[in-house]
């Protein structure tokens, strides 16, 4: 079976078109598997490559040599330049291994690339238009059948969503060229596999962060800062206290957002914008053809602003205007809903235990919703949110009760309706075929999750959601108790990882500003000031050359990244020990201590503070302080 990942539609391969066909089920299963087994040799053989380059450039460790650095980082940029094509697995190491200018967007490029695995090579002919991220100049869009090729600076487009995954269908309004959004890899939303180990050796790679969290941030910066051109007649419909406008919708063939009504019942479409005043992004609905009053979306508004839960999308406001409501979410990037990960894609089965973590954070997500005596009145399919590293999110909270304000359901039934919808979500996702949790489709449903290999607890715990019978939260989270501890040591443990992790790039963050500091009085020209090449301005000077720019003893550089971090490290941390500087032509020399080149620069620094015509006084305070 032939499969090809098309953006905003998943793998091609279609599920089976009912329960029952076992055979057929069982065939698609192995060719799927058979698929994986060769792209993950294809993995290994590209991996052997790049470990060459890894072992070459953590020979330059903390406690190596000049001699050794210099050798061990010219060969590694000889090989760097001339055969090695980094993945994303290698530009943590290479791509910080001092290439040129050049040769870092490469690095950054095939990065990019890299998250499309092997569905970048497949695109053009799978979509009506091929993006390629070009760093400095955005996206370059090839047509299908077009031979140009037209680039986009700085105004990229991306994040194909759902119909109700922060994306309900277009209004059919964006007659502006047509736009791609760059793929997200499939591993993009699988939970870590594995963790960085506690206690890991001292070397270049272990400063930086591990390669997959560098390629998920990368990415979800990314397609934070992703937005139209600015002649897009998109922007129009947006109010004018946003900016970096970004369409969520997912085109059609053409490229272009269809004309859809959703499962709402009314034309909406959602976008990416950043508010002016503040620079927070956020997922802006815009819902049309509504009638509803400033009462109705405060009383709403209100009531969701009691809720805090880490598994619930906060609504930030809603508002009218120009016709329309508007409802204001946190934007979180890549979100996709169940309906298109899982549903609308062919695949293995889930593993068991990933099911239970789901269940586990929809229960939690629900029970804080219900234990404030309100319904969460958006668990399905359409509307569960699945964004990086596996989290589940309930999203769409406050549109239906703002639309549907005057309906007459009791509380109770509405509470049981949101069981049932997690329990609809739950089957569909073991079996992975949508409408599997119907009355008339239930019963085959369940005999072949307990076919196939699931627990009996997993089977009865289904049972439980959908049987039509009085069901409170807090009976779903007495039979969750023994899944919410293991779900428990499972984010404690990643918490603690990303708490060393944090504590790592805090010390990065550090030389970063120190750097900065370094940077904007090292050799600059004043008018006001004579920059002499005397006093705190010449140390520095001397310096920078002790730090970046020291050679052996044939005059050649030298590339010794222990040499360089833990100099700065000392800086920061102004250590007595003392160190001889030395003039370019050897007629100077100068033995002062870290602590007295740190005092010259927060001087200098200092200085250039005070010469500034205008600034806040509480920037000027933290900058002296950090």
């Amino acid at each position: 079976m032939s499969r090809e990942f098309v953006p905003g539609k998943g793998l091609s391969a279609a599920p089976p078109s009912t329960s029952s066909d076992a055979n057929d089920w069982s065939s698609t299963l192995r060719k799927i598997q058979q698929q994986k087994a060769e792209n993950a040799a294809k993995r290994r053989l590209q991996n052997e490559r790049n470990a060459q380059i890894i072992a070459r450039m953590e020979t330059m460790s903390m406690g190596s040599s000049a001699t050794t650095g210099a050798s061990a980082g010219q060969s590694a940029l000889r090989a760097d330049t001339s055969s090695f094509r980094p993945s994303a697995s290698s530009f943590v190491s290479s791509g910080r291994g001092g290439t040129t200018a050049a040769a870092a967007a490469t690095h950054y490029t095939n990065a990019y690339r890299s998250f499309n695995s092997s569905a970048a090579a497949k695109t053009e002919s799978t979509s009506p238009t091929a993006a390629e991220f070009v760093p400095g100049q955005g996206l370059k869009y090839q047509h299908a059948g077009a031979s140009a090729t037209t680039t986009t600076p700085a105004t990229t487009t991306t994040g194909s969503l759902s119909s109700d995954a922060y994306a309900t269908g277009g209004t059919g309004r964006n007659t502006n060229a047509s736009y791609a959004p760059p793929t997200v890899p499939p591993d993009f939303y699988e939970p870590p596999s594995s963790l960085p180990a506690a206690n890991m050796p001292r070397t270049l790679s272990s400063v930086y962060l591990p390669d997959d969290y560098l390629s998920y941030y990368q990415l979800r910066s990314y397609l934070s800062h992703a937005q139209v051109p600015a002649g897009s007649e998109v922007i129009k419909q947006v109010p004018k206290m946003f900016n970096c406008i970004l369409p969520l919708d997912t085109p059609d063939r053409s490229g272009r957002v269809a004309t859809r009504v959703s499962s709402y019942d009314y034309p909406n479409t959602i976008f990416k914008v950043v508010r002016q005043t503040d620079g927070v992004v956020f997922a802006l609905r815009r819902v049309d053809k509504v009638r509803s009053t400033a009462q109705i979306t405060q009383v709403v508004s209100q009531a969701w602003n009691r809720i805090d839960h880490v598994g619930i999308v906060p609504l930030r406001g809603i508002f009218q205007q120009s016709g329309a409501i508007f409802f204001l979410h946190d934007y979180k990037p890549g979100a996709k809903s169940v309906r298109e990960l899982y549903l609308e894609t062919s695949g293995p089965a889930l593993p068991e235990a990933f099911l239970w973590d789901v269940a586990v954070s929809m229960a939690s997500s629900i029970f804080a919703v219900h234990n404030i005596q309100m319904a969460c009145r958006c668990v399905n399919s359409s509307r569960v949110l699945v964004t990086g590293r596996g989290q589940i999110w309930l999203g769409s909270s406050g549109v239906i009760d703002v639309l549907e304000f005057e309906s007459k359901k009791g509380l109770t039934d509405l509470q049981r309706e949101d069981l049932i919808g997690m329990g609809t979500i739950l089957l569909e996702m073991t079996t992975r075929i949508s409408g599997s949790a119907r009355a008339s489709a239930m019963k085959n449903s369940i005999q072949h999750v307990a076919a196939s290999g699931f627990s009996p607890q997993w089977t009865r715990f289904l049972l439980m959601l959908l049987t039509p019978r009085p069901l409170h939260i807090q009976q779903v989270m007495h039979a969750l108790g023994p899944q919410t501890f293991q779900s428990l040591a499972n984010a404690t443990r990643h918490a603690e990882v990303l708490d060393r992790l944090l504590h790592q790039q805090m010390e990065n963050g550090r030389l970063m500003m120190l750097l900065i500091k370094m940077g904007l009085v090292d050799g600059r020209p004043n008018a006001s000031r004579q920059w002499t090449e005397t006093g705190n301005a010449y140390l520095l000077k001397l310096f920078r050359d002790y730090i970046f720019y020291e050679t052996d003893a044939e005059n050649r550089p030298v590339i010794n990244f222990g040499h360089t971090i833990g100099a700065l490290n000392k800086l920061d941390c102004g250590s007595q020990e003392k160190i001889v500087l030395m003039s370019r032509d050897g007629k100077s020399m100068m033995v002062v201590s870290y602590a007295d080149i740190q005092s010259s620069v927060q001087r200098s620094f200092e200085d250039l503070l005070a010469e500034r015509p205008s600034g806040s006084p509480a920037t000027a305070s933290f900058l002296r302080s950090t």
